[in-house]
């Protein structure tokens, strides 16, 4: 066989950088000083959907009962948008809120509807 297959063959034990059962396992163990701006919550503290909480805050904020079918969704540092909007130019306010907010990369639009 060649080389890869020899590779393949033997196994190299590797020593566990953390234990899964310790309770000191945080990021700082995986190589992180601080949460990632995406999975921070409304108060500062770690939420795994924090960065679709905050937006779904900011649009809160904007006081318009107009975008409360919005579906708001995350896959890491992007959010996506879908269900119904009033107008084209609501839309574009509320992405335009979204992208002031810290660990936002993109926002995704599907399926997204008009009241016209």
């Amino acid at each position: 066989m060649g080389v890869l297959g020899q590779a393949a063959m033997g196994a190299v034990p590797v020593k566990p950088q953390f234990s899964l059962g310790s309770s000191d396992l945080c990021f700082q163990t995986l190589g992180f000083r601080s949460s990632p701006p995406e999975r921070i919550g409304l108060s500062g503290e770690y939420d795994y959907y924090g960065l679709a909480n905050r937006v779904r805050h900011a649009f809160q904020s904007m006081a318009d009962d107009s975008q409360q079918s919005l579906k708001v969704r995350q896959r890491g540092r992007v959010i996506i948008l879908s269900g119904y909007v009033f107008s084209p130019e609501l839309l574009d306010r509320l992405i335009n809120q979204a992208m002031q907010l810290e660990g936002l990369d993109w926002v995704e639009l599907h399926g997204v509807t008009f009241a016209d």
